[in-house]
């Protein structure tokens, strides 16, 4: 359409513009109502901010840059909580539309043919993709340059015509591809796939082959497609895809689960289908028609409903998620989802150079090191407040995800290994410090496993000292933490391991909320008996190390699990998620224990 135009000096920006508003704006709108309605009765406080944040984000056709920086991946965790995250291909795509009619305009006066202008284009935003996934793939994921191309390869599509001429047994040949090359995506394709760089060759070269294939007269690919009910489920397509996303995000949200049951997921396809033909048939087409409204009111009315959803959801944003929707109590397990170490930044996400954070008493020296992943900061308050009342000084070193285990290398969070490398190489020029503690779940590191319901993904780690088919995980971490508590003895010092609290397996302040909001009780809590069985394995571990005088254990599982594991203490909950626990806990409840572990520095 838009090289016809062109060939026929018909070309508007204004018309260009007007079709995409009409396409696109009107479905959008119903669907973030009907998001932030949901979000309204459903989600808690600091869930529904965030989808106001995207939801914001979304109306200005910027929620890829919203998700780019909000998440840590495409499948960070609470990703299939994000009731918006699908409109982060929306936003690419329309500011892939902004852009490319200007430049097609800008080819045109110059005189240089547009297919070579947008195959040069493409070629360069695909050597950036190659580029920017190596270094920073979850920024490429989102970003629309490192998009660009996938988007230019249609567009190269619809101006070649070498497909229109070639001859049919090509065309078929190129429809098995295609589908081949989807059909790989769709089944190897998951979690630890870098996108976009190579992997997206497969589906976008794939639909273009199909395309293709098609566009040159009849194949067996064509024929398929032209079955009914795949013509209407392509004239639904922009609504189901608006749609399908919201509905299994709230699904889930109000279950608590990742993994819906599959009756629920059903469901929620089969009402997606119905609700997107709705869309379609009485949003969709009455704003398609250029007799309904003219294009100054379309304008209009896009900017004034564009603006009014943005600051409706920049009013929730701004409101901390609206969390006068809740009673106190309820409010109080709601914060117990928040109750995170209010320096992890500070702490546990700067760069491996950053300074240890100081807890304790004030002064110039310190009396012990505190190091451990992401466990270790959700203990630091507790770490903090103990020390302070036994008046001893404290450093603290960790980062997210990362065991203090020397010697190990865990794939998905590359900067482990380095960032431990210097830790104990900083350790040494500190004499100050008399003693160190370790902690960090350490029970899923050695495990491996996932508790049922979990979100996440397989743990891997790997021994850079050993070749990597002959690394069993519990032999990786033995390996490690004998390195790390070997080079700690060798300066002299003395070493207290934590041993790994308790894990559920389920949120606990979601679980106690969906409880108090809607009378859905929650599954039983682990009996001691149960955490002493999968702790078992590396709690021996822990006890061949101990053999060593400077080394001792200090367990966290009597005031945690004295029998069946608490839950809440005075109201409030004693994790933030199904393992981590909050800094209430820490404080309020742990902090003896964890006094118990630092003072042994001072004997």
């Amino acid at each position: 359409m838009l090289r016809d135009a062109m060939a026929r000096d018909a070309f508007s920006l204004f018309d260009f513009y007007e079709r995409r508003v009409r396409r696109i704006l009107p479905a959008l709108f119903v669907m973030l109502l009907a998001v932030m309605a949901a979000g309204f009765v459903l989600q808690l406080p600091h869930d529904y901010r965030a989808a106001a944040g995207s939801g914001a984000a979304t109306t200005a056709f910027l929620s890829n840059a919203w998700f780019s920086v909000w998440a840590t991946d495409y499948f960070f965790p609470g990703s299939d909580f994000a009731p918006l995250l699908h409109t982060w291909s929306l936003a690419v795509e329309e500011q892939f539309y902004l852009v490319f009619p200007l430049v097609l305009l800008a080819a045109a006066k110059l005189r240089a043919g547009a297919l070579p202008v947008i195959v040069i284009l493409s070629a360069a935003s695909f050597a950036l993709s190659l580029w920017w996934t190596d270094h920073d793939h979850v920024r490429a994921f989102y970003a629309t340059p490192a998009r660009a191309w996938e988007l230019g390869l249609g567009a190269a599509l619809a101006l070649a015509t070498w497909p229109q001429r070639a001859p049919r047994w090509l065309r078929e040949a190129m429809a098995v591809l295609g589908l081949a090359l989807i059909a790989t995506a769709i089944a190897k394709f998951d979690e630890s796939t870098r996108m976009p760089g190579w992997a997206a060759i497969a589906p976008a070269l794939g639909a273009a082959l199909i395309i293709a294939a098609g566009s040159g007269g009849r194949s067996w690919a064509t024929a398929i497609l032209s079955a009914p009910p795949l013509v209407f489920v392509g004239l639904i397509s922009y609504s189901l895809y608006l749609w399908h996303w919201p509905l299994l995000s709230f699904a889930r949200i109000r279950l608590d689960v990742v993994d819906l049951p599959w009756a629920v997921a059903t469901g929620c396809v089969a009402a997606a289908f119905i609700v997107a033909a709705a869309s379609w048939r009485w949003v969709e087409q009455p704003f398609r028609r250029r007799t309904f409204l003219n294009r100054r009111a379309v304008f209009a009315l896009s900017a004034a409903g564009a603006a009014t959803i943005g600051a409706a959801f920049a009013a929730v944003y701004i409101s901390d998620g609206a969390p006068q929707r809740f009673s106190p109590a309820e409010l109080k397990l709601v914060a117990g989802g928040a109750d995170i170490n209010p320096r992890r930044q500070e702490c546990f996400e700067g760069p491996i150079d950053a300074p240890w954070c100081a807890v304790g008493a004030p002064a110039a020296a310190a009396d012990f090191l505190f190091w451990g992943d992401s466990h270790a900061d959700a203990l630091m308050p507790g770490v903090d407040a103990a020390a302070r009342d036994g008046e001893l000084t404290g450093v603290v070193a960790g980062r997210l995800g990362c065991p203090p285990l020397l010697g190990v290398e865990r794939p998905d969070y590359p900067t482990c290994r380095t960032y431990n490398d210097a830790v104990i190489a900083r350790l040494r020029t500190r004499p100050d410090i008399a003693h160190v503690v370790l902690y960090a779940r350490w029970t899923l590191f050695h495990s491996g496993v996932l508790l049922p319901g979990e979100e996440g993904t397989a743990i891997v780690l790997l021994d850079a000292a050993v070749p990597q088919a002959a690394q069993p995980l519990e032999d990786v971490v033995a390996a490690g933490l004998a390195r790390t508590v070997a080079a700690v003895r060798a300066t002299g010092r003395t070493v207290t391991i934590i041993e790994g609290t308790p894990e559920f397996g389920w949120d606990v302040p979601q679980r106690l909320f969906a409880q108090a909001r809607w009378g859905d009780p929650p599954p039983s809590p682990p009996t001691r008996a149960q955490i002493l069985t999968r702790h078992a394995p590396v709690r021996a571990l822990f006890a061949a190390l101990a053999r060593d005088p400077g080394v001792r254990t200090v367990s966290l599982l009597a005031p945690l699990c004295p029998d069946a594991c608490a839950v809440t203490h005075d109201g409030h909950p004693l994790y933030v998620d199904d393992d981590h626990v909050s800094s209430y806990a820490a404080v309020r409840v742990l902090r003896p224990h964890i006094a118990d572990a630092l003072v042994w520095a001072a004997r």
